[in-house]
């Protein structure tokens, strides 16, 4: 009976190690961030293995796509030794403070899912909502992102939905300016 237990305990620690998605590694985002980053990748490629590898920008590179990118956050997507998509993890500032953000896209550089890790503001929380979100899937760097015409805002949160279009606007140049360039490929 103990040894069938220990069997049942074995065998769900490495199903949950075949669609983890270690994110240890990103020390600037906090262990909540983290942990939702981990849940909603892993959602997306249930059942699979899936890897990250950080895609690291020379300053050169950074300085032709105009602003900083800091360490741990772009990443190539890796499922089932197959790349996916890519990762990029940013912070930006609404009104007092800032929150830590995901931008998930497809190979084609289109927006496969966007996630608020950490919303640090006692106001505008709404952005966090699927509803808001939602909006940014299958858009691009070449796509219409402006707030009340392709992405409807929320109300009580115009500060944060603004902070949040145009992060999400500068990844996507990033993303284009570095499949250029080589690096996202």
């Amino acid at each position: 009976m103990v040894l069938k237990k220990n069997m049942k305990s074995i065998l769900l620690l490495i199903t949950l190690s075949l669609v983890s998605f270690p994110t240890g590694d990103i020390d600037w985002l906090n262990s909540n961030g983290r942990k939702k980053l981990e849940q909603s990748i892993s959602k997306i490629w249930k059942d699979q293995i899936i890897t990250k590898e950080e895609i690291k920008i020379p300053l050169a590179t950074q300085k032709l796509i105009g602003s900083k990118v800091k360490d741990q956050s772009v990443f190539k997507i890796v499922v089932d030794q197959k790349t996916e998509g890519f990762l990029f993890l940013d912070s930006k500032r609404s009104k007092f403070d800032v929150f830590d953000y995901m931008v998930l896209l497809n190979k084609d550089l289109t927006i496969k899912k966007v996630k608020i890790l950490v919303y640090r503001e006692d106001y505008g929380g709404e952005i966090c909502s699927p509803a808001f979100l939602k909006q940014f899937r299958g858009k691009s760097y070449d796509s219409e992102i402006k707030l009340g015409q392709d992405i409807q805002g929320v109300s009580g949160a115009t500060i944060s939905c603004r902070s949040a279009i145009s992060g999400i606007k500068i990844i996507t140049k990033k993303a284009k300016i570095l499949k250029k360039e080589g690096y996202l490929n």
